[in-house]
């Protein structure tokens, strides 16, 4: 079986915070579906690499290329926060069709169909999509987060069930949610 493509290239990384230097050379590929976790002390720089990686912080030295982007990594990223970033005030569905209100002008009955589909996509039922916030688990209050980040482009004028647009990224995600799912799970 072929290797899949380097999705993410670090080479020689260096960040630091005045005369304190947090990432001292770091260099890491990160292939197209593959799943890594970063482990290590308190202070030991993982939230500084992944600040850094989706540009929130400015590197030192080094290089830092994202796959089909040759413009140094400048392009569309998404951030899924640890604790969801969720809005208390809306209920699970009107969380997910949030950045679509605000970025597609879509009628709806199709932001309806895209939050149905999209809780189906993280293993998650149409009833889940009437509780708030301080009602889910964590594991739900992660799979609401990555529904509503997960935003493929939707035709705007397009007859087809939202559903059906976006099947591809519903088994994509389903399987990323079950692979963390099992990782998180205690080893005997």
């Amino acid at each position: 079986m072929a290797e899949e493509p380097i999705a993410i290239h670090v080479r020689d990384l260096v960040v630091g915070f005045g005369r304190n230097t947090v990432i001292d050379h770091l260099s890491l590929d990160v292939r197209a579906g593959e799943i890594i976790g970063l482990v290590g002390a308190s202070g030991g720089g993982k939230s500084v690499l992944m600040r850094t990686l989706i540009g929130l912080l400015p590197k030192r030295e080094g290089q830092i290329d994202f796959a089909a982007m040759s413009n140094g990594g400048v392009g569309r990223r998404g951030v899924l926060f640890q604790q969801g970033a969720l809005f208390s005030a809306l209920n699970v569905r009107q969380n997910i069709q949030f950045p679509l209100r605000e970025a597609a002008h879509l009628s709806e009955t199709l932001l309806e169909e895209v939050a149905i589909a999209k809780l189906e996509m993280v293993g998650l039922t149409v009833e889940d999509g009437d509780k708030f916030p301080s009602e889910l688990s964590g594991g739900m209050t992660k799979r609401v987060a990555l529904a509503r980040r997960e935003n493929r482009p939707l035709p705007r004028d397009d007859r087809t069930p939202a559903r059906r647009i976006m099947a591809p990224a519903r088994q994509s995600c389903r399987r990323q949610v079950l692979r963390h799912d099992r990782s998180s799970q205690p080893r005997c």
